[in-house]
């Protein structure tokens, strides 16, 4: 048990780290809205803020996303301490989302906003405006992947594991499975 709160802990404080010093880099060596080539148009550094949820969502000018990342990190904390710390792929995933958790947070509170940087090239999604069934859609364009940092990575690498984890352990045959347990293993979720 001791050595998978050491890796959920250490896993969360090495990607709020990685995370808060690559944007202190960015905030101190770049201007907003600068950007520099690394492979061409396809990947570059650009540093933006972000005021809104991820992949510059907006779900309205007063959101309470602090509050949001607040109650996030509780639940992250709940599921570990009742379910991740059977299974150390769990822990892991389960720290790589608190992690990014707080790398956000910690630029909300301070900031009001997130500093983003990660600005890489997307094929085109074009789909025209249209109506269907009343309601009028207005249409999308997108031609550049959002500008991202690195706790969304840790996010999203931890959701993603998490997924497969979870899909992997349902899908084992019932013979080794006992009452939602695994047989080959303790439960990942």
């Amino acid at each position: 048990m001791k050595t998978k709160n050491i890796l959920f802990l250490g896993i969360s404080l090495l990607v709020f780290a990685a995370d808060q010093l690559t944007k202190q880099l960015i905030k101190t060596h770049f201007l907003e809205h600068e950007s520099i080539q690394v492979i061409g148009d396809f990947f570059r550094l650009t540093f933006i803020y972000n005021e809104n949820a991820a992949f510059g969502i907006s779900l309205g000018s007063k959101f309470p996303y602090s509050i949001v990342s607040i109650l996030v990190i509780g639940m992250l904390f709940y599921l570990y301490y009742a379910h991740g710390r059977h299974h150390i792929l769990t822990a892991i995933s389960l720290g790589m989302i608190l992690g990014g958790a707080l790398g956000n947070l910690i630029d909300r509170m301070i900031l009001k906003k997130v500093v983003d940087f990660f600005d890489f090239e997307f094929f085109n999604i074009i789909i025209p405006s249209f109506k269907i069934a009343g309601f009028q859609f207005s249409g999308y364009e997108m031609y550049r992947w959002p500008i991202f940092n690195i706790a969304d990575i840790g996010i999203s690498v931890g959701v993603i594991a998490l997924f497969i984890l979870i899909w992997f352990e349902e899908s084992q045959p019932e013979e080794f499975q006992e009452e939602g347990v695994s047989k080959i293993e303790q439960p990942i979720l």
